[in-house]
């Protein structure tokens, strides 16, 4: 019988985001891409900011919002939990996700800058 290590585990667990560290922001980013729709989580959350409803709106319109509010919760969290202590505390303050996915861009997607002709 062959036995698993815990690290072997932890590299398993296809539940817990991948952790970024602060070094190759490109990979972890489109890894995160994948990661989020597997676990339901329309990726909408961090490419689209809130729309604040209309004076009277519809049901489709309350029910729009509503999903997303629920989904731009889980989106935010499911990052700052693949986030290290340091990034948490930075991005934890933000409101929503598209606020985390911005700062993050702006600071650590800068890796291709320089080699670029």
């Amino acid at each position: 019988m062959t036995s698993i290590s815990q690290g072997d585990m932890m590299a398993l667990d296809l539940n817990r985001p991948l952790r970024f560290e602060g070094a190759h922001f490109k990979h972890w980013k489109q890894k995160m891409s994948f990661f989020l729709p597997l676990e339901k989580v329309a990726t909408t959350c961090i490419t689209n900011e809130l729309t604040t409803p209309v004076e009277n709106p519809t049901e489709e319109e309350i029910w729009n919002h509503v999903t997303w509010i629920k989904s731009d919760f889980i989106c935010k969290n499911l990052i700052l939990n693949g986030l290290t202590d340091e990034l948490y505390d930075y991005c934890n303050t933000m409101s929503i996700t598209k606020e985390v996915w911005d700062a993050l861009q702006k600071k650590y997607d800068t890796e291709d800058v320089g080699s670029k002709k």
